[in-house]
């Protein structure tokens, strides 16, 4: 398998500290998965270590669903429905892998780095966009 690392990057980042923070130990979390398939790690390694960005993953969702609740996001169901849908694809990743019928490496990888990058620079900033043209 060949990797290509996730750079975090400007691109990645959405102007709020605790996001871009989380979004940042997201990509970190994602390389170490990477780098893990690519030296060979056993499943239950991978396994392992695909528990630990779901817990985070989630953790973040949770606190960006409240934060965008807050700040009256109109379309915040639909972007918490989005949050499920991911956390479920990674939930059955994660099963899967752990009980031995898990994606192809390569498969998985980019899975994860194009849910992530697409979550970012898609959703994520459609609510930067709203908060920016917001009256204050």
């Amino acid at each position: 398998m060949s990797i290509r690392i996730i750079k975090w990057s400007e691109d990645l980042s959405v102007g709020i500290r605790i996001f871009d923070r989380d979004h940042f130990n997201l990509v970190e979390d994602i390389n170490e998965i990477a780098h893990a398939m690519e030296g060979g790690a056993p499943p239950a390694t991978i396994a392992e270590l695909m528990t630990r960005l779901c817990d985070e993953t989630d953790a973040h969702f949770s606190r960006e669903a409240a934060f965008l609740r807050q700040a009256g996001f109109p379309d915040v169901e639909r972007h918490v429905e989005e949050h499920r849908r991911l956390l479920e694809e990674i939930r059955t990743a994660t099963a899967g892998i752990a009980a031995g019928k898990g994606p192809e490496d390569e498969d998985l990888y980019h899975f994860l780095r194009h849910w992530l990058i697409d979550h970012v620079i898609g959703f994520d900033k459609d609510y930067v966009l709203w908060a920016k043209q917001a009256p204050s």
